[in-house]
């Protein structure tokens, strides 16, 4: 996703508006570099995810991001499994399925 311009045309640290995208599901958006923000944002959405036993992507772009999705990766590693499901115009996207909603 492209960063978003403030008014000055500088880059910010988070993605485009989210109404550029056609979505039906919710969309968490963090800052690019992981901070402690980040940490509690993404920690209380993986306990409420697992809770309900839900499937989700994190899309990383940049170096700094990939810190984000590695981070994301570590803390979901004891109940989803990982999948890589590709590179697209150098954005990382990534599929957590919940380890119970596997098929056998």
């Amino acid at each position: 996703m492209p960063h978003a311009l403030d008014g000055d045309g500088k880059r910010q640290p988070y993605f485009a508006p989210l109404s550029y995208y056609r979505l039906s599901v919710p969309v968490i958006p963090l800052p690019q570099l992981i901070n402690d923000e980040t940490i509690q944002v993404g920690s209380r959405f993986l306990q409420e995810a697992a809770q309900r036993h839900e499937r989700f992507l994190v899309a990383a772009c940049g170096q700094h991001s990939y810190k984000t999705l590695d981070w994301f990766t570590e803390n979901a590693a004891a109940t989803y499994s990982v999948r890589m499901l590709g590179v697209f115009d150098g954005m990382e996207v990534v599929a957590f399925v919940p380890r119970d909603r596997m098929a056998p």
